[in-house]
């Protein structure tokens, strides 16, 4: 994809397991801010792969050099929309990854966020 094309702001958290007095903590922390493009998928099924079903709301390409991590999360900082990492597909020809992503429901635990800086 053109960088021209990469015109939103994507926000990358990395997940995290930090214990404290024996209890797992799970939080995602901020990783960084980059340009992207977050388009819909376009197909309306579900992607299945011989393990347990999800459903694609997001697709999001981002540059290749950057570390997308596998369990994370991406905020559309447009929208404020968090969507769950489901895969990281890197696209060599094109030296891109493209992220797919589930949407974030209300009847989903909250997520606890940290070093999230404020939106512009």
């Amino acid at each position: 994809m053109s960088y021209s094309l990469r015109n939103m702001r994507i926000r990358v958290y990395a997940y995290t397991d930090a214990t404290a007095n024996g209890l797992v903590s799970n939080t995602y922390a901020f990783l960084g801010e980059y340009w992207g493009r977050l388009e819909p998928p376009t197909g309306a099924e579900l992607n299945v792969a011989e393990q347990a079903n999800y459903q694609i709301d997001a697709s999001v390409l981002l540059d290749g050099d950057l570390t997308i991590p596998p369990q994370g999360l991406i905020r559309d900082c447009r929208t404020g929309t968090l969507y769950k990492i489901e895969a990281v597909l890197p696209r060599r020809q094109t030296r891109e990854q493209q992220v797919h992503g589930s949407a974030t429901t209300d009847a989903q635990p909250a997520y606890a966020i940290t070093g999230d800086p404020p939106s512009d």
